[in-house]
């Protein structure tokens, strides 16, 4: 043969079995350099109203870093899709011609995942309230037909405790006995105070019998609390006879950590420090914080103070399976004067507690709800009474 083909067959088949594959290696090499990359990560979902009706035309932005590397609009059916070469951190940031802007939760991206971010514009309020104790997934509060209270954490974040809070909920009666550090318990639409389901980071926290002081919680690390008045049995068993608390510990958002520090003080010899970082990079999101109250209340031998430190750490494992672990540990003490004002005279006693809440969690997204894969959650608790 005179061709370049036929010379090489005529060497002998074995070797001109192995040129042809050298040949066939460098062909798929030079295309797969001269090939455009294909990663990208690509984020879609569906808009809609607080009702559940879709948003066509609504305008998403893909922002990273201040900027908006990715711009799409949605569909007739409110579903839309954009996607970028860039991998890291992002926000969604939704606009329409009648409602107002929406921004969503930050979340990662890598250069080969595909993330649902479905988007609901409010009409009224620029923060999107949804649920989950009344399906067991996240919902709008529009669309559930449930007795749901939330209590955003700006009603808390300048407080000491979270009873107060409690104390302003329709259908909620909230007894403390005596001052700060008193046995704080809730009563929710006529049910008794042993049958409420309370859940922190998930995790439920309520003694064996239903009983939970709700006094010894302060409101540090605590980015909202939901109250579903009513039973709730059917998603988280009979000790959800008269209502549902839930609260978590919020996490890091900022691309640089954030340091915060706030101070205040009162009469009676109070006082409450309060410090927190947090921020996130990349695959991981983290926040830890600790704040200490302290007052003397008004009876002598009646001190009382709190000393509360919460963490939360996330790792992505994909953009739709995250990993966290939250704790939350609170020592607290109280004197116990007892019937101080019979004999004017204190009792030289002290009560004191700990509680311990840890949680570890892998979640995975579908249709834009989060579900739980697993759940591993620890709640300690430690009560100690000492006679002087």
């Amino acid at each position: 043969m005179s061709t370049f083909f036929g010379r090489l067959l005529a060497v002998s088949p074995l070797r001109a079995s192995a040129r042809c594959l050298t040949l066939a290696a460098l062909a798929f090499l030079s295309l797969g350099f001269l090939a455009p990359q294909a990663h990208a990560v690509v984020v879609r979902g569906v808009v809609t109203d607080p009702l559940g009706r879709p948003v066509p035309g609504a305008r998403i932005q893909l922002i990273q870093a201040q900027k908006a590397v990715a711009i799409g609009f949605a569909g007739a059916d409110g579903s839309y899709e954009i996607q970028s070469t860039q991998s890291g951190r992002f926000v969604l940031l939704t606009s329409s011609a009648t409602f107002l802007p929406g921004i969503g939760q930050d979340f990662y991206g890598g250069s080969t995942d595909q993330v649902t971010q479905n988007v609901v514009l409010e009409t009224s309020s620029l923060k999107e309230e949804v649920t989950v104790t009344a399906t067991g997934v996240p919902s709008p509060v529009e669309q559930s037909s449930s007795a749901v209270t939330l209590i955003p954490q700006s009603y808390t974040e300048w407080a000491t405790g979270i009873a107060d809070a409690l104390r302003q909920s329709p259908g909620v009666q909230v007894v403390q006995q005596g001052q700060a550090g008193g046995v704080t318990s809730l009563f929710v639409r006529g049910g008794n105070s042993d049958a409420n389901k309370v859940l922190i980071d998930g995790v439920t926290a309520e003694d064996v019998g239903g009983r939970f002081d709700f006094g010894t919680v302060a409101a540090t690390g605590v980015t909202g609390l939901e109250i579903y008045r009513g039973p709730d049995s059917v998603l988280y068993g009979s000790d959800a006879a008269s209502s549902t608390i839930a609260f978590s510990t919020p996490r890091g958002s900022d691309l640089k950590p954030v340091f915060t520090y706030t101070g205040s003080g009162g009469n009676f010899h109070s006082y409450q420090n309060e410090a927190s970082i947090s921020g996130a990079h990349q695959r991981v999101d983290y926040l830890a914080g600790y704040s200490r109250f302290d007052t003397s209340n008004a009876l002598p031998g009646n001190e009382y103070h709190s000393g509360t430190a919460v963490a939360n750490l996330g790792y992505n494992l994909t953009a739709n399976t995250p990993l966290r672990f939250t704790i939350r540990n609170a020592d607290s003490a109280s004197g116990a004067p007892g019937a101080h004002d019979f004999f004017g005279i204190s009792a030289a006693a002290k009560q004191s507690d700990q509680d311990l809440y840890s949680g570890l969690t892998i979640q995975n997204t579908f249709e834009g709800n989060w579900h739980n894969l697993a759940r591993y959650g620890i709640a300690r608790k430690r009560e100690q009474f000492k006679t002087f």
